[in-house]
């Protein structure tokens, strides 16, 4: 089953939310769109790559049935490698059987593995004379493969921090490491050798000719993306690597192609803007499927469309059976005494709530027994026996009443009449962005995630086929101009440096992207020589503080925000440390953002 939603924001939330309903075997898998623009010439996201590549080698798999992928609908428009030549371009290596050291090692040189001394980050690979280690998208971990002359072995997946074996396998498979087929980039020179780039501006015509040397030397340049309509001229997505049978939901067929027109829209735009510009060459082919085509293919295959839409008249299903829950907004007299009426009637109700052992405790003391589910269990969705109450753990966002089969999930929006807020990480609703922008000032610096540190040179508006737009106006070195859609000023934050003015960044050059994973790296090196250094600390004795009490607890769950992963940690980390006899050691830092 493939779900398709208008935006990414709303394809996370299905997966969260699906996830709770279902169980483990079958899973709820994201298909991780590209938030940028296409045209917009970003460096490489090889994380990105890896995940992708390891859901269309999921949808290709045995245990494709049955599975259930969410997709935005820019998902549907995005290029990928056809399953045929990903299959021809993929090798499995099996202990004991005969392989060619060289023809692996130039294998992975061709679909894309970056070459490195220590193999940590998949994508990556190390050659030391009959050993190979290399980390493929499929793999938890990376693999070390030993060599005695042309028959392996051994193949023994290992700790990319300690380098030390895990355990031996019989068997493993590679997949290329990109989405694209980038083994068939030396074949593309002729064509891009075709454009005119007298149009360009001397610096980006200089760009352009050394990806262009790139390309001829088969190397993957660094804006892979732009060349996806050179890569995959058969024009596949998503939908060609799915089973056959899928079925495809529409969830809000309206806003479904509201979106997808116009991501086409904004493409085009960008398109004519850098063209205009001097930023881009004219002629080179549309690096996306466009809307029309890909909502055609979506509508030719097995669907069911949820929402209204103004197209199909098409059969119907009435969910009016399922209505909506009481809302008892903290009154918890009352809803002790409308769930002590629903359990006489034989109801099955389940609570799905953040706050667990309050709302057992509250509903002991209402003298009802929850059916409590351990935290560390997989969680159901409705009480399995007939009269019964379940407190669980869950996310969900809304709860239901179905009166027919007398079933229904409370969740802490009804009961307190608020759910507790998942921060954002890197977004911004309308009015926060409206909030930063107006803040800016002209001269600022700022970072864009993606092209790194500009000046913010103001507001503009641009009209493109009488459609007028306002974009954020960045400059970067040399010259080079950014126009950033409005509705996209997330992607830029303004720079921090302590007063000192940093050094701005050149588009398309790729300097940004290295800059990244070299703090990224510097980072998992301190990180690494931290933990050597508090291996030596274990010794001491301090004071041992209780663990937490009911009230604790209960004041805990109170708070009206959802803490994230890494606030959690530090929570627990510290916890910990009171409750043990060591002296604690530990600075938590943070953010107050």
């Amino acid at each position: 089953m493939l779900i398709v939603a208008s935006r990414s924001d709303r394809a996370d939330r299905l997966v969260a939310d699906l996830s709770e309903y279902l169980s483990p075997e079958r899973s709820v898998r994201l298909w991780q769109a590209p938030d940028a623009v296409p045209y917009e010439q970003l460096p490489i996201d090889r994380e990105a790559s890896i995940r992708r590549v390891r859901e269309l080698d999921a949808m290709r798999s045995e245990r494709a049935t049955g599975q259930i992928w969410v997709s935005p609908a820019s998902g549907l428009m995005q290029l990928v490698t056809p399953p045929d030549a990903m299959h021809r371009m993929t090798r499995r290596l099996v202990l004991g059987k005969r392989q060619n050291i060289e023809e692996l090692a130039a294998w992975a040189r061709a679909v894309g593995y970056d070459p490195v001394s220590i193999v940590q980050d998949p994508g990556t690979i190390a050659r030391r004379g009959g050993i190979i280690d290399i980390f493929p998208p499929a793999t938890g971990h990376p693999v070390r493969i030993d060599f005695f002359g042309d028959d392996i072995e051994s193949i023994r997946r290992f700790d990319p921090h300690s380098q030390r074996s895990i355990d031996r396998l019989t068997t493993v498979t590679l997949l290329p490491p990109f989405e694209l087929p980038v083994w068939n980039v030396a074949a593309i020179a002729a064509r891009l050798e075709e454009l005119d780039l007298a149009g360009l501006r001397p610096e980006v015509a200089s760009e352009w000719s050394r990806r262009l040397i790139q390309v001829r030397h088969g190397q993957v340049p660094e804006s892979l993306d732009l060349l996806a309509g050179y890569l995959v001229p058969e024009q596949t997505t998503i939908l060609d690597h799915l089973p056959e049978d899928v079925l495809i939901v529409w969830d809000g067929p309206d806003a479904l192609q509201l979106a997808a027109s116009q991501l086409e829209l904004q493409a085009h735009e960008l398109a004519r803007t850098f063209q205009v510009s001097g930023e881009l060459p004219a002629g080179v082919p549309h690096p996306f499927v466009g809307a029309a085509q890909a909502l055609a293919r979506l509508d030719s295959l097995p669907s069911l469309r949820l929402g209204t839409t103004a197209v199909h008249a098409l059969p119907t299903l009435s969910g009016e059976a399922i209505g909506d829950p009481p809302l008892f907004s903290g009154n918890l007299g009352e809803m002790n005494a409308r769930l002590k009426s629903l359990l006489s009637a034989g109801w099955r109700v389940t609570v799905a709530t953040d706050q667990v052992d309050r709302l057992s405790d509250i509903l002991r003391e209402a003298g009802i027994d929850p059916g409590q589910m351990d935290r560390d269990r997989p969680a159901t969705t409705a009480g399995e026996v007939t009269g019964t109450v379940n407190v669980e753990v869950s996310g969900l966002t809304g709860g239901w009443s179905w009166p027919d089969q007398r079933i229904a999930i409370w969740t802490d929006l009804e009961i307190f009449g608020f759910r507790k807020q998942v921060r954002r990480r890197g977004q911004r609703s309308e009015t926060e962005s409206r909030g930063f922008i107006q803040t800016l000032q002209p001269g600022e610096y700022v970072v864009h995630i993606d092209h790194g540190v500009a000046t913010f040179n103001g507001l503009i508006r641009l009209e493109t086929h009488g459609v007028e737009r306002e974009y954020l106006l960045l400059e970067y070195q040399r010259g080079d101009k950014l126009y950033v859609p409005v509705d996209q000023s997330a992607r830029v934050t303004r720079y921090s440096g302590g007063g000192i003015a940093p050094s701005l960044n050149r588009l398309g050059s790729g300097e940004w992207a290295r800059t990244k994973r070299t703090v990224k790296r510097a980072v998992r090196e301190m990180a690494f020589e931290l933990i050597q250094l508090y291996a030596y600390r274990e010794s001491g004795k301090g004071h041992p503080f209780p663990e937490d009490s009911r009230w604790d607890h209960e004041l805990a769950e109170s708070f009206p925000f959802v803490e994230t992963v890494d606030q959690a940690k530090a929570i627990d980390a510290v916890r910990s440390d009171m409750e043990s006899s060591r002296p604690m050691d530990r600075l938590v830092c943070g953010d107050v953002g």
